[in-house]
């Protein structure tokens, strides 16, 4: 964008909803490298794909995790794991890595450990349980942000919807929760 009109500069093509895949669902940084994680949504169920790039290269040059290697051809992603939701997220914890999601419409955080930021990602563990909400709302999209965490604690927000949208506008707004690190 350019920073006085707010105009588009260029528009750079990426691999996206055609493909199934939606990237962008999370983002984390580890050895020089930005791994951008996608949620392929398959309507009854969603799984895990990761790709990487530089950051001086990510608009240009992504690399897709197969399974076993790593390839310039996005349709040689492979799904990885858990089950996801359309957002989720991956953070650096004291040894290893952590994939924290929902999974389906439940009301569980689940997080899967991992010894790489691309996996592979098992030994799952409830570390949360979103509050039941009021007038038959429900909590959706769980979120880390260690980047607003306090020490020994791990910040997570998650959405909130429910039929009550038009009668209530505050239904929408996201909820906090914190988590000991330690929980991980």
């Amino acid at each position: 964008l350019d920073a006085a009109t707010l105009q588009p500069r260029s528009v750079t093509p990426m691999s996206g909803p055609e493909s199934g895949i939606i990237w962008g669902a999370a983002l984390a940084q580890s050895d020089g490298h930005v791994y951008i994680y996608g949620s392929e949504d398959r309507q009854s169920s969603k799984h895990l794909h990761v790709a990487r790039s530089t950051p001086d290269d990510i608009d240009q040059r992504w690399e897709y995790w197969t399974g076993t290697s790593w390839s310039g051809d996005a349709s040689r992603s492979a799904r990885l794991g858990p089950e996801v939701s359309n957002q989720f997220g991956v953070v650096q914890a004291a040894d290893g890595w952590r994939l924290l999601t929902q999974q389906g419409v439940g009301q569980d955080i689940v997080s899967y450990r991992a010894p790489t930021p691309y996996g592979p990602f098992s030994d799952p563990q409830v570390v949360a349980t979103i509050p039941v909400q009021p007038n038959h709302r429900h909590g959706y999209n769980a979120l880390p942000h260690p980047e607003l965490s306090r020490d020994g604690r791990l910040l997570i927000s998650y959405n909130v919807s429910g039929a009550d949208l038009f009668s209530d506008h505050r239904s929408y707004r996201p909820r906090f929760m914190e988590i000991p690190s330690s929980a991980l």
